[in-house]
């Protein structure tokens, strides 16, 4: 394709989108030789998924292994000149399913 692409996907930056929802989930393996299914509560605030972590850590030390999960709204708007869909200015696009807190 040549040219401007016709839309353009983007963190959303509208001040009313919905803010980033953070988490980590241990991806380390237990003693038994299963994976860990540890994971951090759902927050909007990353420091406190960051001390879960290390909280975690300190009961398990040779757990040092994490994912980052994140949950965050997504914006996908026509290029100029490009007409949206029936009227709509945007799609926001955001989980459909809230994430496993492991609980």
């Amino acid at each position: 394709m040549q040219g401007e692409p016709p839309w353009t996907l983007a963190r959303n930056p509208d001040p009313d989108a919905p803010s980033p929802l953070y988490q980590l989930r241990c991806t380390s393996t237990r003693d038994d030789g299963q994976p860990c299914t540890a994971r951090s509560a759902e927050t909007w605030d990353y420091d406190t998924v960051q001390e879960w972590a290390l909280g975690h850590l300190g009961y398990y030390p040779d757990h040092r292994n994490y994912a980052h999960v994140s949950a965050v709204a997504w914006v996908a708007t026509p290029s100029v000149g490009l007409d949206p869909p029936q009227g709509l200015a945007h799609t926001v696009c955001v989980p459909s399913v809230p994430l496993d807190t492991g609980s």
